[in-house]
This record gives C-alpha cells, sequence and structure tokens, in this order.
C-alpha cells in the first residue's frame, strides 16, 4: 500500500471518527466537563487523521469577554482554534444551511452574520457586542474570506463591535501560520496546498492535504490589546499580526 493511499485512509477514518464524536458531543450537556473534554478529543481526532499538528506561542487572554482576532488562510483555522479557545466563532450564515457543520455550529454557539446585506451589519455588530458583555470569548476572522497566506488581507473594521459600557474592545491577535510538517517555512506554492480559496471543494482540498503530509500550524497569541473603536481594533490587531507573518518570511 503506498504512502498516499495510507495518508487518505487515515485522512477518512479521522473524518469518520470525528463524525461519530460530534454526534456524541451534540446530545451531552452543553457546558458540561465531559462535554468540553469530548469536543477537545472531536477536534484533536480531525486534525490527526489529516495531518495536522498545532504549535501555540504565547498566552491566550483568560479575561471575560475577549475578541480573539485571526488572519484566515485554511479550514483548518476552525478545528485549530476550537481545540486551543473556549470560544464562539462569527461565521457566514450559509455555513448554518450545511448539513452535519450547521447543526453542530449552531450548538457550539456560533455567531451567524450575513456579509452580503450591509443593512444588517450594526445588528451584527451588536450581536457580537452583546455576547462579549455576557462575558463570552469570540473568534472573528475579519478579513471576511480567506488569503493566500502569504500576507494579511484588510481587516473589515464593520464586522466589529462597538467598545462596550467599559469604552474599550478587548482584543487578542492570532496569527496562523502554515509550516511543513517538519518546521521548514512554505513558499507560495507549498501555502497552496493549505489556503482554501475561491471554489475549492472542501473535501478533496482536505484530502490533498493529508496526501501531501500534512502540515504544522503555529499559532500566535499576541499581547491583549484594549481598543477605543471598532476602527482602532481593526487596525492594531491587522498589525500585529502583519508583523507575525513579516518576521516569519525575513
Amino acid at each position: 500500500m503506498g504512502v498516499a493511499l495510507m495518508r487518505q485512509i487515515r485522512a477518512l477514518a479521522g473524518l469518520a471518527a470525528f463524525v461519530i464524536m460530534a454526534g456524541l458531543w451534540y446530545y451531552l450537556p452543553k457546558h458540561s466537563l465531559i462535554a468540553r473534554r469530548v469536543l477537545a478529543w472531536t477536534w484533536s481526532t480531525l486534525l490527526g487523521g489529516f495531518g495536522i499538528t498545532v504549535r501555540q506561542q504565547g498566552l491566550v487572554c483568560t479575561e471575560a469577554g475577549t475578541l480573539f482576532v485571526a488572519n484566515h488562510i485554511s479550514w483548518a483555522d476552525i478545528p485549530v482554534l476550537a481545540g486551543l479557545l473556549d470560544a464562539n466563532f462569527v461565521a457566514k450564515g450559509e455555513v448554518g444551511t450545511w448539513p452535519v457543520i450547521g447543526p453542530l455550529a449552531r450548538h457550539h454557539g456560533c455567531i451567524f452574520i450575513d456579509r452580503a446585506r450591509r443593512s444588517t451589519v450594526t445588528v451584527q455588530a451588536q450581536t457580537i457586542r452583546q455576547a462579549l458583555d455576557a462575558g463570552q470569548a469570540v473568534i472573528l476572522f475579519p478579513e471576511g474570506t480567506t488569503s493566500d497566506g502569504t500576507g494579511v488581507l484588510p481587516f473589515k473594521s464593520s464586522l466589529m463591535p462597538d467598545a462596550g459600557d467599559q469604552g474599550t474592545i478587548r482584543v487578542q491577535s492570532v496569527t496562523l501560520r502554515y509550516r511543513h510538517r517538519d518546521g521548514s517555512p512554505r513558499d507560495k506554492a507549498a501555502l497552496r496546498q493549505v489556503a482554501w480559496l475561491d471554489d475549492d471543494e472542501l473535501l478533496s482540498h482536505a484530502l490533498a492535504l493529508a496526501t501531501s503530509g500534512g502540515a504544522l500550524v503555529e499559532v500566535c497569541f499576541g499581547p491583549p490589546i484594549l481598543a477605543a473603536n471598532r476602527k482602532q481594533a481593526a487596525q492594531l490587531s491587522h498589525a500585529a499580526i502583519l508583523q507575525q507573518l513579516l518576521e516569519e518570511n525575513a
């Protein structure tokens, strides 16, 4: 049996185990200790199946109501961050309609937004603000789409929440950097194996990445930032993530 076929079988086995464990988690008491442990195993199993390992740099902010702002490259960003952070994702509305993933995302507490309707931007920002005010942590990809991993697209400040009652937004930047499994940097062509762009079909893209040998993901947590408004939050977090990527490429 060839290496490529073995990797594909491992990926499909990991995906099957993910579906089974996610189904179990769905019916457990939502905030129980066992539910949290099963969810952690679920994400770990999925990543392991596709040959993706995670290396964390920096400390996670544990203050209630923290907004985690990350660059967005791959479908793998979701299980990577979900495995590290006890936080709700902000996701595009169509995700909620996807089979299997949609019900799981709703149960996880995802905040769905309609990025195509500018008239709803204020309401969406208020929804995120309400979650933060309730002490929940929230994960946001303010690029609004995925990039090829060589840089950072402009952040959409309209996706950011306004300052809360304290007059500030507590933000922690999260830089995602994909390397080869041995830790060596990826060039643009190798990053394309990771980047989930345009009309890439999810399963075929994920299997191709697994067949290529998977990836190492460096997750770099920057110092927490207290921003005075949404524009400042977008500017400061964008600068922090871009600086991390520039250091990687230096």
